[in-house]
């Protein structure tokens, strides 16, 4: 173990900041400076004070006890501009302060590492890539005496400085491949503080990707080896995260390709085994591999209806894979994928990012397509963003690929803080890609649009029943949708009014500078205050999908019923008249399901000629060939579990625009749809009906 001398730093503060102004913005343990705190302390014990911090307003009270000797800060783009705001007036107050930033949130290239650096005068050193050793060797060269310039000159692994006007940088730094050497900041109380109900336990079993896709940060070859964390250090951890959560009580899992490798199998047991025990985790956010769907199943199977299982395709176009250097399982791996998944009651997602590298219309819609029609529950659907470490950010990138490019500010990233006296606003923007050399702005649009229709009437098969129905005629889903898409125009009002919102504030939210756009905020408290009422600076597809599912349940029903028939109409369908009276009765029973899905009280009951429960069994399968002679009357009700689950999440994101909008992003919203209950008489009162039918 290190010896300090008299001249150590003694105390080191370690900062993960998050927003908090509307709701919590980075709403995850803060793992990342978890390691490195406990690695650091491993080295140094008892001769170094390690302090991890989350909240602005605890890292501001812990400076009135007087000030660190060194300071962390985490970059990622929801928290560069708030870490950085910190250290400009720490620096200010406090000259001899090292202040040390690290994260994924600089660039690749060296030259533009100067660059970046040079802009931000406050940072006195950049740890590139993993932190742990890095760090410790800063703080044994502090501990023997050596100038914070003396430091940055030296070379040291990994670790980047400007002084005397040259820029140094040293090596890489070595990875760590046991990493059970880095102690848990969860078994060793590091987090403790951190179970106040509001933040998501956060666990990682490995490092690394094979991968090397040019829009990722872990597309570099610097993390194409794997390195582990052991099962047994993986199982405590999980046992100390569910006997300590309490409010949140979801797990995100940071592995790069969950499930992927033959060790996540037994992962994936301890989870199932935690969960068993302790009902933690309720559920599961993680991204799975994109090699070995067998093994990612057998995780799936294992851990039910916990996981979704993902296909991170990104695209299936030919030419924008290329162009990304990435290689995507084959269509008919992506069927097998789904089609196993259902069998073992688990839901599937895809990511797929629009104007990438050569991206279309054609090719963004196209994707889309064959996506849905192999029966992928959920579909992700991200604008393309240039994060600062990847390839794809690079200059020469943006000059081959004909990139147009636009600032936004990340919803829920800003906020007023005070310093030792000192007022400030801080604002996270990220810069999008919104076309390039064959994806004209306005065919952007047009994508985003048609992401919404998916998000809305596709994404957890909220019409189950209707896609079950289409596949009895061998009609594609995606037909349907794109009939969808084409009566946007004629909506009725409500829906058109948020489609019409949705479009104003896509492009709205579009500057085509940064500076502009974070000084329009940071100059004006009121401008401020528009963002964090939710008036502004929200995620604008979660926003508008919320507004739907929350409000304009009876609206999107008309509008994917009226889209059904049109579609069976034109396949010239033959028993059209005999389903005229079943698709009435589905489509009121769907509605009844799914009405106020958030909502604790509002249960209905309504009769019915065909018998929903026995078809809801079958999957909706069958249909059926003829009425009953007599209705069946259903109670439709939230479940005591499901009313505990509800007030659990309503608590954590509460019931502004904003706050359900992110519940609903997080959540499958299938999690709320009301229980049906057979109730004790065969009809119910007309008058009962009728009072329902007005109130709705």
């Amino acid at each position: 173990m290190s010896r300090l001398n008299n001249n150590r730093p003694k105390r080191v503060f370690l900062c993960d900041l998050t927003h908090v102004s509307q709701i919590i913005a980075s709403e995850i343990f803060p793992l990342n400076i978890g390691y490195v705190g406990t690695y650091c302390k491993k080295v140094f014990g008892d001769q170094i004070d390690v302090s991890l911090f989350k909240y602005p307003n605890d890292l501001i009270e812990a400076f009135k006890s007087g000030p660190p000797d060194l300071i962390g800060f985490s970059s990622y783009i929801w928290n560069i501009d708030l870490g950085y705001s910190f250290a400009e007036r720490i620096k200010q107050s406090y000259p001899e302060i090292p202040i040390v930033f690290g994260g994924p949130n600089y660039p690749a290239v060296k030259e533009e590492q100067e660059i970046w650096l040079r802009k931000r005068p406050a940072i006195d050193i950049f740890i590139y890539k993993d932190a742990e050793i890095p760090l410790t060797s800063i703080i044994e060269y502090l501990s023997h005496g050596a100038s914070l310039e003396e430091i940055k000159r030296v070379r040291l692994a990994s670790v980047h400085a400007l002084s005397d006007d040259r820029f140094y940088t040293g090596d890489l730094a070595e990875r760590i491949k046991n990493l059970d050497l880095i102690p848990s900041p969860y078994l060793e109380g590091y987090f403790d503080k951190f179970f106040d109900g509001k933040l998501m336990c956060m666990l990682q079993t490995n490092r690394g990707c094979p991968f090397s896709c040019t829009f990722c940060v872990e597309g570099a070859s610097y993390y194409n080896k794997i390195n582990r964390f052991s099962e047994e250090r993986v199982y405590h951890e999980l046992e100390y995260m569910a006997g300590h959560s309490k409010g949140n009580k979801n797990l995100f899992i940071a592995d790069s390709n969950f499930g992927m490798y033959k060790e996540d199998l037994g992962i994936a047991k301890a989870i199932a085994r935690v969960h068993e025990t302790f009902g933690f985790p309720e559920y599961i956010y993680a991204t799975t591999g994109k090699n070995e769907k067998v093994r990612i199943l057998q995780c799936a199977d294992v851990l039910k209806d916990l996981l979704r299982v993902s296909a991170t395709v990104q695209s299936l176009d030919p030419n924008v894979l290329k162009e990304v250097k990435r290689t995507n399982i084959s269509a008919d791996k992506l069927v097998e994928m789904a089609d196993t998944a259902k069998h073992s009651n688990s839901n599937t997602y895809a990511d797929v990012i629009l104007a990438l590298p050569g991206d279309s219309k054609e090719a963004h819609f196209g994707t889309i397509k064959q996506l849905v029609e192999v029966g992928v529950d959920y579909l992700t659907l991200f604008t393309s963003i240039l994060l600062e470490s990847t390839e794809m950010a690079t200059q020469e990138s943006r000059r081959n690929h004909g990139m147009i490019t636009r600032y936004r500010v990340l919803p829920r990233c800003f906020g007023s803080y005070r310093f030792n006296g000192d007022g400030f606003i801080s604002v996270e923007s990220e810069e999008v890609c919104v076309g390039n050399k064959t994806l004209s702005y306005a065919d952007y649009l047009e994508c985003r649009e048609f992401d919404l229709t998916v998000g809305i009437f596709y994404n957890d098969r909220i019409f189950y029943e209707v896609n079950a129905l289409l596949k009895h005629f061998n009609i594609s889903v995606y037909d349907w949708l794109s009939e969808i898409h084409h009566q946007r125009t004629s909506f009725p009002k409500p829906l058109k009014d948020v489609y019409a919102q949705f479009l104003k504030e896509t492009d709205g939210e579009l500057w085509r500078e940064q500076s502009s756009l974070l000084n329009f905020i940071k100059g004006s408290e009121k401008t401020l205050g528009e963002y964090t009422s939710g008036e502004r600076g929200n995620n604008v597809f979660y926003t508008a999908r919320a507004a739907v599912l929350v409000n304009c349940v009876k609206e999107l029903h008309e509008v994917a019923f009226q889209a059904l028939k049109m579609v069976l109409k034109n396949k010239e369908i033959e028993m059209m008249e005999l389903l005229e009276n079943y698709l009435m009765e589905l489509q009121h029973y769907s509605e009844l399901r799914k009405m106020n899905p958030l909502s604790l009280n509002g249960n209905h009951q309504a009769s019915f000629h065909y018998d929903f429960p026995a078809l809801e069994q079958a999957a909706f399968k069958v249909i059926p060939s003829q009425r009953l002679e007599q209705s069946i009357s259903l109670k439709f009700v939230h479940t005591e579990n499901q009313k505990k689950m509800l007030t659990s999440q309503l608590d954590a994101y509460g019931t502004s625009r904003v706050g359900l909008a992110r519940l609903l992003g997080k959540n499958p919203v299938k999690k709320f749809y009301r229980s049906i209950v057979k109730a004790s008489s065969s009809s119910f009162e007309e008058r009962k009906e009728k009072e329902w039918l007005d109130i709705s």
